[in-house]
């Protein structure tokens, strides 16, 4: 549906009961979606203590559409996550970013970009 749509629904009567009204009008809105981007900072997961796991690009876009009512109210926290034990597997370089559950209210949303280079390093002594 594209738009606010009215039903004009007959009750379906029951044998020997009176119903009034027999009949109804059911309206069901429809709202517009509004495109709305959030950067949201990439995180690493399963690290050990003693290493630190860089990306580059650090943080990534994420493009959803939300109900117009929506639209100003504050976002929801996003997270994206690369997984430290996927690095032993990477074969060209470059880690797999996951987004965080989102609302059921967001929708069509995408990742830009979906995956992203980076450096292991051990952490310095100090």
């Amino acid at each position: 549906m594209k738009d606010t749509t009215k039903f004009d629904a007959r009750i379906e009567p029951i044998p020997g009961i009176r119903i009034i009204p027999d009949r109804i009008i059911l309206t069901v809105p429809v709202e517009p979606l509004i495109a709305r981007k959030q950067y949201v900072s990439v995180i690493g997961k399963n690290v050990p203590n003693d290493y630190t796991l860089i990306t580059f690009p650090s943080k990534v876009e994420v493009s959803y559409l939300v109900p117009m009512s929506e639209f100003n109210s504050e976002p929801y926290v996003l997270k994206a996550y690369v997984d430290y034990n996927e690095a032993r597997h990477a074969r060209n370089g470059k880690l797999k970013v996951t987004m965080s559950l989102m609302p059921e209210l967001y929708r069509n949303a995408s990742m830009t970009p979906d995956s992203v280079e980076y450096i292991i390093e051990p952490k310095r002594a100090q």
